[in-house]
């Protein structure tokens, strides 16, 4: 690669890698503000989604042996978990009631001992306990 292939494979690397550390840990609203700021840092981009063919394989198989719905935003919020759950000892799901907290957990739990054939073991503390 040489000039501007060079430079447009960098900006995309640059993006990606942007999106795949941050994106995971913020919060729906703060979602505008960071697509912003990536568009003023990188104009014309948009926010790269997450890549994982096997794991979106099977988080779609495991969706439908559960009667669950696997839209597109769900998949990628499992797939922000699993990434998020490689780089990090601990893990907290943050949100309102009812959101899909829990069964994105246990959903992403059943993909990792299908994709890694291993148990997977999870531990919940409440917060107000």
């Amino acid at each position: 690669l040489a000039g501007e292939e060079l430079a447009a494979a960098e900006m995309k690397a640059l993006i990606v890698g942007a999106c795949n550390n941050i994106i995971p840990k913020l919060v729906a609203e703060d979602m505008p503000v960071f697509t912003e700021v990536l568009q003023e840092t990188f104009p014309g981009s948009e926010v790269a989604p997450m890549e994982n063919e096997k794991a979106r394989e099977e988080i779609v198989k495991i969706c439908k042996e559960k009667d669950l719905v696997p839209a597109e935003s769900f998949i990628q919020k499992i797939l922000q978990l699993k990434q998020v759950m490689e780089m990090r000892h601990g893990v907290m799901a943050v949100g309102p009631v009812g959101v899909g907290k829990s069964v994105a957990i246990n959903v992403l739990l059943q993909v990792l001992e299908k994709l890694d054939g291993t148990k997977g073991e999870i531990y919940i503390i409440d917060p107000k306990a």
